[in-house]
């Protein structure tokens, strides 16, 4: 446009310096098009070539555009006769509001209904044919008192289907010695936390191995996941307790199972009087 030199890449079609330019040559190239004419207003109007050649360019404005859908999709509601509009996109649509078709669907469900016995009290109760086979229970009362919806839940939510499943401790037995922190106030979990990495710093001691240390606690994870059992790094004697204090070392822990450990909690050591 401007016949100015510019810098391009050679896998890049640009044939314009700026987007000023840019501009200019797509005004030059839709003036160049020939004339169209508005298939609702008549106008005459200029398209670009690229809507031309995917077949638009048709209408000389989007009210225009609007216009004319609307009258290609006005038809009469099913329901109430109302004349309604919609896109093209809806010319499914047979009624004019959400309470037609909700008459529509109503209508057109069938109304036959039948008396059922509830599975658990045998008290009558009235369904429509269609949900006889879903219907069974009177109540929700009714439905948890049945053996059979009982062993159903039991199945879903013991063992190893249940989402709290720890490979033999459940979260139960494991929230009530205090590893399930999260179950508690914010303020108390974070207060545990710090205590707890407290007394881990005090108890470590200037000559321990750390790397040996995090060995341990990858072993363990190791461990739990090749066996498909929990474990825990458990402190052979305690890093506190009412009669002695271990040491947080490589000499002082070891990896034994989840449940034995909580088992064990700070009561037990070697050589305990």
């Amino acid at each position: 446009m401007c016949h100015q030199n510019f810098n391009a890449l050679a896998s890049e079609n640009i044939q314009t310096c700026s987007t000023a330019c840019g501009y200019q040559l797509r005004s030059r190239k839709t003036r160049s098009a020939p004339e169209r004419h508005c298939l609702t207003c008549g106008k005459g109007f200029f398209a670009p070539l690229s809507q031309i050649k995917n077949g638009g360019g048709k209408y000389c404005s989007k009210a225009c555009l609007y216009d004319r859908n609307k009258e290609a999709t006005t038809r009469p509601c099913d329901v109430c006769g109302k004349e309604f509009s919609s896109p093209p996109s809806h010319s499914h649509v047979k009624t004019c509001s959400t309470e037609c078709g909700y008459q529509v669907r109503v209508d057109t469900r069938p109304n036959e209904k039948v008396m059922v016995p509830c599975k658990h009290c045998q008290t009558l109760i009235e369904v429509y044919a269609i949900r006889a086979d879903q219907r069974i229970y009177c109540s929700q009362v009714c439905a948890k008192s049945s053996d059979e919806v009982k062993a159903r839940m039991s199945k879903a939510i013991t063992g190893a289907n249940n989402p709290a499943w720890k490979g033999g401790v459940m979260i139960a037995a494991v929230s009530a010695t205090g590893k399930a922190y999260r179950r508690q106030p914010l303020h108390i979990e974070i207060e545990k936390a710090a205590r707890r990495k407290r007394v881990k710093q005090q108890a470590t001691p200037a000559w321990a191995n750390l790397q040996k240390i995090l060995d341990i606690y990858q072993a363990c994870q190791e461990i739990s996941k090749t066996t498909g059992i929990l474990h825990h790094v458990d402190h052979i004697v305690p890093l506190t307790s009412q009669y002695v204090s271990g040491l947080h070392n490589e000499f002082n822990l070891q990896v034994i199972p989840a449940i034995d450990n909580l088992k064990k909690q700070n009561k037990h050591w070697p050589d305990m009087p």
